[in-house]
């Protein structure tokens, strides 16, 4: 937004803090929680889609990156799908 001159900085705007890729999937600004979820509603309808436990171990990840935690691996059930994500 910078670069096209949209904005005069490179902070977000919604906590202020210094904005990165990364920070666009972890930001807790205000609003960022009903933003989020409403999209993982998106990704988990494309997921259905595919295998089940593939599915579940995404959102698992997704879900622990924003968080900052380890992935609670238990909630997947094959250990075929646990053996490919780790």
């Amino acid at each position: 937004m910078v670069r096209r001159k949209e904005r005069e900085t490179g902070a977000c705007p919604r906590c202020n803090e210094s904005k990165s890729n990364i920070h666009i999937v972890m930001c807790k600004g205000p609003g960022t929680e009903a933003t989020f979820l409403a999209a993982m509603e998106t990704v988990q309808d494309w997921l259905d889609q595919g295998p089940s436990q593939f599915a579940l171990a995404i959102i698992e990840l997704i879900h622990s990156h924003r968080n900052q935690v380890q992935p609670r691996w238990h909630l997947i059930d094959s250990h075929e799908t646990q053996q490919i994500v780790q």
